[in-house]
């Protein structure tokens, strides 16, 4: 029998504030979505947990797979940073980090929900249905601005830096050494003091992303209105939905179909899209039964709220008890976040970004009790630290021979100006 609790938006996230680690993902019931689980899972509280700070320590991964193998059967939420790549010997970060955050987390909650507009559909709590009710109706603290002080602004690569780098990687394409590469850039806030409830509340409301995510762990807290799928399994199949190709939505129908078609025929997104379909194909054999692995879907188009965006959809046959980190050592960092081939764009990565990413481009999400999970992609995204009143908002960019430097640099802060535009106020 299942307990539903009714819920004002508001006790909700007045009651995640009591948490120290909480985890709130968002679908949006789009309808292209076909392995979509809920329309957003909610878990907070700890029970148990693994922590990884070190991305250097490669004995840690025996121990993240053991934490697996000893919680089959519950509920697991948690993140990879896209610094875990090195514990899978992939490269070598030398970067320095502007927000600290663990390498990896994961944990297996106190309560999870399933939600369902106004309505908690428990899936796991320790308490009395009566008493979670009473503690939620009670949950309710004045309504907070999201920005209280707007903090400093800083770009981490200044716009000749950010030209110089893209072009030294365009001539390591034509050199052959690679085809495409993701170059990432930040804009980074000290002395930034907001409200990162607000800020996800006001971020949900806009975008309705299909992989939306609101994170605590400890001072640090992501928002994020991700648009993309990095992996889901579900019984012995394995998902991956890279996106690469987005034009601006169009208000009018009519004029978005032909908006679309624009996308859809578009030479350079085209090029970028099957590049990393390959990329993930080859990674997806590595641990998929041989001639299982097949692209379900190449140059997809579909619409949100505000861009359209080209998703590719391919899939495999895994053992159906395969362990998480036996995947993920295959797969991360996502193809769409790093370049073909993968090593050689990463070392480039490494080479050229001053920072570390961190959670940006890195993955959170759950798994569920009978191992089915989903991953996003870390993208359009607030990183905040509350302790240090620091802010991070990045954007990449896929570089292949088409590109151009002074356009990619223009490109970028697009994909972050409606993040800007709430931390300004609009």
């Amino acid at each position: 029998m299942e307990h539903i609790l009714d819920v004002n938006p508001d006790n909700l996230n007045s009651w995640l504030r009591s948490f120290d680690r909480f985890i709130r993902l968002d679908s949006n019931q789009y309808a292209y979505d076909k392995y979509a689980s809920a329309e957003g899972i909610v878990a907070c509280g700890i029970e148990r947990a693994i922590t990884i700070e070190d991305f250097s320590d490669k004995s840690s991964v025996s121990s993240l797979k053991n934490f697996f193998d000893e919680n089959k059967g519950q509920w697991i939420f948690g993140h990879m940073s896209f610094e875990a790549k090195d514990l899978f010997d992939i490269t070598k970060t030398n970067a320095s980090s502007f927000i600290d955050v663990p390498c990896v987390s994961f944990f297996v909650p106190t309560h999870v929900f399933k939600l369902l507009n106004d309505k908690l559909i428990i899936l796991k709590s320790n308490l009395p249905v009566i008493e979670l009710q009473n503690q939620l109706d009670q949950s309710l603290t004045a309504a907070q601005p999201i920005i209280k002080t707007k903090g400093i602004l800083n770009f981490g690569v200044d716009r000749s830096q950010y030209i110089e780098h893209v072009n030294e990687l365009l001539q390591h394409i034509h050199r052959g050494d690679i085809y495409e590469v993701n170059y990432c850039q930040a804009l980074q806030y000290k002395g930034m003091v907001m409200d990162p409830y607000a800020l996800y509340t006001k971020m949900q409301s806009t975008s309705q992303a299909p992989f939306g995510a609101f994170y605590r762990n400890g001072d640090v807290y992501l928002c994020s209105a991700s648009p993309e799928r990095f992996m889901a399994k579900r019984g012995d199949q394995l998902i991956c939905q890279p996106i690469k190709g987005t034009n601006r939505r169009l208000d009018n129908p009519e004029e978005n179909i032909v908006q679309q078609a624009k996308l859809k025929s578009s030479l350079k997104e085209r090029a970028e899209n099957v590049m990393i379909v390959d990329l993930m194909r080859n990674d997806m054999s590595r641990i998929c039964l041989p001639g299982s692995v097949h692209v379900e879907e190449l140059y997809g188009i579909y619409a949100f709220r505000h861009v359209n965006q080209m998703i590719s959809t391919i899939s495999g046959t895994v053992d159906q008890d395969i362990n998480f980190v036996d995947v993920i050592s295959a797969l991360f960092p996502m193809g769409s976040m790093t370049g073909a081939p993968k090593l050689s764009a990463l070392a480039l990565i490494d080479e050229l970004e001053p920072y570390q990413r961190g959670l940006f481009s890195g993955t959170v999400g759950y798994i569920d009790p009978n191992g089915n999970w989903d991953f996003n992609v870390v993208i359009r995204s607030i990183v905040y630290d509350d302790a240090h009143q620091l802010a991070s908002i990045s954007a990449g960019g896929a570089i292949t021979a088409l590109s151009d430097a002074a356009e990619e640099y223009e490109e970028s802060l697009l994909k972050m100006e409606s993040l800007v535009g709430i931390i300004n106020g609009e």
